[in-house]
């Protein structure tokens, strides 16, 4: 399921068996009344769902394996505008009309960051390659609602001497990385998944072990860090509010934290 920036509305998605309005459409729901504003007529089976800040587009990443990993939605039209090819996997809109994601390449063979424009049809590339050829896993990625930043966590390389999952920060109007880098957590504990705090500098890195770190890009903030499950944290979202961080851990368990209070 996917919220409208606004609030008003609620997509949802699922495999074709599991679709709850007539097996293969991808309903928009009203949020205050359940009503459905609107059907999509979307065939394939959809695994995440994202909509552009300004409401109108709709990201579809197909959960199959076909050369087109994401279809696009123009809502005010109301049809499929165009699929988007060679992406999948946690999409996020960076604005209007950049559509961020990655490309898994199978076991070994590691992630590609794909930043896709949609004006322009255009699709980069973003990728780590260590010392010896070979692309790193990136883990999680979460896109700054309001500056142009994109959090990355990958795989350490080795070869460099990293031991522990590495956050990087890129600016999107750029292709090489910034020179911030953090080490999320412990070499036993690790982490996988990052969310940024919608109104600062501030963001969320989900642990291996369970636990859910906050820190900033400032200098000088004090970290906190808090344990949210048992099972490792694989998903974080944070509240466009800038409220509760909702964490959902390796068994499908989800917990909402208030990130003033950790509780």
């Amino acid at each position: 399921a996917a919220w409208k920036p606004d609030g008003t509305a609620i997509a949802l998605a699922g495999s074709t068996e599991t679709r709850c309005a007539k097996g293969a459409s991808l309903p928009i729901l009203d949020a205050l009344t359940g009503e459905t504003l609107l059907e999509l007529d979307q065939k394939s089976s959809i695994s995440n769902l994202c909509w552009s800040p300004d409401g109108r587009w709709l990201a579809a990443d197909r959960s199959n394996h076909s050369p087109a990993d994401v279809d696009l939605w123009d809502l005010q039209a109301k049809k499929k505008v165009r699929p988007v090819e060679q992406m999948r996997s946690w999409i996020e809109w960076s604005n209007s009309n950049t559509l961020v994601g990655r490309r898994s390449f199978g076991w070994g063979f590691g992630t590609r960051i794909k930043m896709w424009d949609r004006t322009e049809g255009t699709l980069r590339s973003l990728a780590w390659i260590n010392k010896g050829g070979h692309l790193l896993s990136y883990l999680g990625c979460s896109v700054h609602p309001r500056q142009k930043l994109l959090a990355i966590v990958r795989q350490p390389n080795i070869t460099l001497g990293e031991k522990t999952e590495i956050l990087e920060f890129w600016e999107l109007d750029r292709i090489q990385p910034d020179h911030i880098r953090f080490d999320v957590h412990t070499e036993e504990t690790g982490s996988n998944s990052v969310a940024w705090d919608p109104g600062s500098e501030r963001f969320a890195s989900g642990g291996q072990d369970g636990s859910i770190e906050i820190r900033s890009l400032k200098p000088g903030v004090e970290k906190k860090i808090f344990e949210a499950s048992k099972e490792p944290i694989s998903h974080l979202v944070w509240n466009p509010s800038g409220g509760p961080i909702v964490a959902i851990d390796a068994k499908k368990g989800l917990t909402a934290w208030d990130p003033s209070t950790l509780k």
